[in-house]
């Protein structure tokens, strides 16, 4: 559902949210049951397990990320104002959609248009694979702050290249964090 709105918002960069009347997320029961959850998260966890929520940051702050996830207020009006207006649909029988944790989103607007994006396949599924270089950006986005850029490159490195690693122990090592390193050098 997140590419979906990422989508939609690309092909729609005027989009406003103050536009918005509603987003319709159509879904397999599945994929209902494990985030078409709470619009009102208490942590991280629940917030990336919110649909509703993740849909509202990404209209709102134009990020999912775990940064965006973890340097948010949970109680900001701004984004539970726009979960809210999240209206959960689980597809069943004939409905049911194909691909990989499926989704249709559609976007209300105050004016009546209705927008559309159906994604099949997410972003880094097996059928939409995210490429070395975006693998590599979510990685080091990740590390920052928990292990120094140059050895979360040196990292990124051996792991993308592990064919040519002689001794994985190397590798190991190099993900071990030492207590008395410092984590922004």
């Amino acid at each position: 559902m997140i590419d979906a709105v990422t989508a939609l918002k690309a092909r729609i960069p005027g989009l406003g949210v103050a536009e918005i009347e509603a987003v319709h997320v159509y879904q397999n029961p599945r994929e209902v049951a494990v985030v078409g959850g709470p619009a009102e998260p208490v942590d991280v966890t629940s917030a990336q397990f919110s649909a509703p929520f993740g849909i509202a940051l990404q209209l709102l702050r134009g990020g999912n990320g775990y940064r965006d996830y973890r340097d948010v207020r949970f109680d900001d009006p701004a984004l539970l104002g726009i979960a809210r207006k999240v209206v959960y649909h689980a597809l069943d029988g004939a409905d049911r959609m194909t691909g990989e944790a499926p989704c249709r989103v559609e976007i209300v607007t105050r004016s009546g248009d209705v927008l559309r994006e159906a994604v099949r396949y997410p972003r880094g599924s097996v059928r939409r694979p995210m490429t070395s270089g975006e693998v590599r950006a979510k990685f080091m986005s990740l590390c920052e702050g928990v292990l120094p850029a140059g050895r979360a490159r040196a990292l990124a490195d051996m792991v993308l290249n592990l064919d040519a690693v002689a001794d994985v122990s190397e590798l190991a090592s190099r993900l071990a964090i030492d207590g008395d390193q410092d984590c922004e050098s």
